[in-house]
């Protein structure tokens, strides 16, 4: 018994001696492992320096935002450019925008310096649960040094270059600073890069209008996008209610929020720019004169385009410019547009669906006549609804004859509209409402100011989207009249007066290398003389004294 005793003891001080011999050699393994991941990482980073960029040059950052044009009062006239982006600063940023991204995408963002430890360990563990990849642990920091700095290829390199890279900018920049590039430079789909234009895109509100459920809608997107409301509104929903629920999880929303965020409508469709200027397409003639390429050609010195603000054009002489013209009011023929089935106009959204596929053309409604009758006609009018159209709104239309003839004046609305024909009118109420043709006249005007030669008004065409054409500033034409205060001018400066006489006759240059033909030949006229083609030749006449 004495042995079994001793020998006990003697078991119980060998395996109290075992444990600090045990920790001792786990402490040296750890130590040893961490040295060994430290050289190993300054080992990686001195070959990876010299291909790292300069986060230093994020501060000159020039993100690729539209050419904004706008008229000289300050109202929009267009934005052109291949992707939509409207920058913002990080104070103009909703709290619960912020509180929306930090949730899904890094909400430990504002507490560690660029590599989120904690965050890793959590997807490797998540991951490992799983048996593949669910989560991932990119800090927001990693995402901006990945999409201004690396390519999408995955390997050690480039994650290791994102490691590296990260760490570098929050040494540099402030949180705010990182945050604000990363929200205004995330493609979120339909050509909206950033925060601002996606609010526009898919909700058509400014930042500071969204409300929480379409916050967390931003904040949702996958990426590569496959949940954003216009692909799939029902993902869309999926990606909101888990961002809404990271969001209570974390107390940026109360129940009372969350629960009424989930149950807010998701929009899906697409919003164009917030234009201001509402002319009918002649901003749009000025606006693409005020592309890069363009503008330095055309606009004159004291008024040339640059964003963001130009004052090419002025809301107000657009309207005035397209008036002018006439070309909208003297329709030649009446012939409708298409024809559609009667059958299917049974209630205004059908029509409305029906009217869907005729564009507005120069700011013509389309229109689909509904029934005709005697000496009227009713009409369903996109955006108005139901109108009847008098006889003295019908009257004036003839139809079409061979070789360019007018028929007699109608005695019937059945002789001009048949039910179901699409055709176009003119006006914003039922009472201003007129029938009209889509002229296939083409006209082009340019106003500009003689007192700084600001172009305020330029009319290119009828529709800007019906041809894009400009025939103001692309078509070729001789100047024809136009020419002659350059020759006059020329004339002066030669010593010429209103009354001095100039000889008509027959003019050859360089020994009948050229002479005039055509015509005939007149008497001695003075310069001012009435007679149109006196003026002609008498022009001439000068041209060739003064050249």
């Amino acid at each position: 018994m004495r042995n079994i005793a001793g020998c006990n003891k003697l078991e119980r001080f060998s395996v109290a001696k075992r444990y600090p011999v045990l920790i001792s050699r786990i402490c040296v393994v750890l130590s040893r492992a961490i040295a060994l991941i430290a050289f190993a990482n300054v080992c990686a980073y001195v070959y990876l320096k010299p291909a790292l960029p300069d986060v230093d040059s994020l501060r000159d950052v020039q993100l690729q935002v539209p050419l904004r044009v706008y008229t000289r009062d300050g109202k929009l006239l267009a934005a052109i450019g291949e992707q939509r982006r409207i920058p913002v600063r990080y104070e103009q940023l909703p709290k619960k925008l912020i509180q929306a991204f930090l949730a899904t995408e890094d909400d430990r963002f504002f507490r560690h310096h660029g590599v989120d430890l904690q965050g890793i360990l959590r997807a490797a563990v998540a991951n490992l649960k799983a048996g593949g990849i669910r989560q991932g642990a990119s800090t927001i920091t990693m995402q901006v040094a990945r999409d201004m700095f690396l390519t999408p290829r995955r390997d050690m390199k480039r994650k290791m270059s994102e490691i590296y890279i990260s760490l570098l900018m929050e040494a540099e920049f402030t949180k705010e600073e990182i945050f604000s590039l990363y929200v205004n430079k995330i493609f979120l789909g339909q050509r909206a890069y950033g925060v601002g234009a996606a609010a526009e895109v898919y909700f058509g509100k400014s930042l500071d209008q969204l409300t929480v459920a379409e916050m967390a809608t931003l904040a949702g997107f996958d990426r590569p996008l496959r949940g954003h409301p216009v692909a799939s509104a029902e993902a869309a929903k999926v990606r909101r209610a888990h961002v809404l629920g990271r969001m209570l999880e974390l107390n940026y929303i109360t129940q009372a929020e969350y629960d009424a965020a989930r149950l807010y409508p998701m929009e899906s469709r697409l919003h164009g720019a917030s234009i201001e200027a509402d002319a009918p397409t002649s901003p749009r003639w000025c606006a693409t004169k005020c592309r890069p390429s363009t503008a330095m050609a055309f606009i004159p010195p004291a008024t040339r385009c640059s964003p963001p603000s130009t004052r090419a054009c002025r809301q107000r002489h657009g309207g005035a410019a397209h008036r002018t013209l006439g070309i909208r009011s003297s329709p030649w023929l009446s012939r409708s547009t298409a024809k559609v089935d009667p059958s299917k106009l049974a209630t205004p959204k059908d029509l409305e669906a029906q009217l869907e596929e005729f564009p507005v053309i120069g700011g013509l409604r389309p229109a689909i006549v509904e029934q005709v009758d005697a000496k009227s006609a009713k009409i369903y009018v996109r955006d108005i609804g139901e109108v009847t159209l008098p006889w003295e709104k019908l009257s004036w239309a003839r139809r079409e004859l061979p070789d360019e003839k007018v028929d007699r004046a109608p005695a019937q609305a059945s002789e001009i509209l048949t039910r179901g024909d699409v055709i176009y009118t003119v006006g914003r109420t039922a009472q201003s409402l007129l029938f009209v043709q889509v002229p296939e006249a083409q006209s082009a005007l340019v106003s500009v100011d003689p007192k700084d030669g600001a172009v305020v008004a330029l009319v290119g065409g009828f529709d800007y989207f019906q041809s894009k054409f400009n025939r103001a500033t692309q078509a070729r034409r001789q100047p024809g009249s136009g020419f002659k205060p350059f020759v006059y001018a020329a004339a002066f400066d030669k010593g010429y007066t209103p009354a001095s006489i100039v000889l008509d006759a027959p003019i050859v240059i360089d020994e009948a290398a050229w002479s005039r033909r055509g015509g005939r030949t007149r008497t001695p006229t003075s310069s001012t003389a009435r007679s149109a083609c006196a003026m002609r030749w008498c022009t001439r006449e000068i041209w060739y004294r003064c050249a």
